[in-house]
Order: structure tokens, then sequence, then C-alpha cells
């Protein structure tokens, strides 16, 4: 048999690299706001539990959480019944 007339398999093919996923404007916002929160609420704690340090931690926590997921899908995950 000749190797012209071969079929070519998944091991001949050279492979394709595939690009990352990209994130949204959105999901951006989000992972900053993300971290954000985290760093507030981390300060909070150091410096004994100032309340005002881990509310704005804690808004911006959620509010990350709100743009990286998306507000329908968080609506969807929060109002979801366990029971």
């Amino acid at each position: 048999r000749s190797l012209r007339n071969a079929p070519v398999g998944p091991s001949v093919r050279p492979s394709v690299a595939r690009r990352p996923k990209m994130f949204s404007d959105n999901q951006k916002i989000g992972t900053s706001l993300l971290g954000l929160g985290l760093l507030f609420m981390c300060l909070g704690v150091v410096f004994f539990f100032d309340t005002f340090l881990l509310s704005i931690g804690n808004v911006m926590f959620l509010s990350g959480l709100l743009f990286t997921m998306g507000l329908s899908r968080s609506a969807r995950f929060f109002r979801r019944s366990f029971f």
C-alpha cells in the first residue's frame, strides 16, 4: 500500500492551539471587586473587627459576586430551594 492514500488519523493531524476563554468586562470588574472586598474584610479583622471596613468589604464582595456570575445566574442561585 502506498502512504499517499493512507487515512489521516487524529494522531497525524497537527494539534490546534486553543485560545483561552476571555473574560467579559463585567467579569473583570467583578473579580476586582471580589479581591477588594476580601482585602477590606481582612483589614477589618486585622484592625480589631472594624465595622466600617467589614461592611465595605461585604458590600464589595457581594457586588463582585453579582458582576462575576451575572444577575440572572446569581438570582437563580440564591432563590433555589434545598428542601
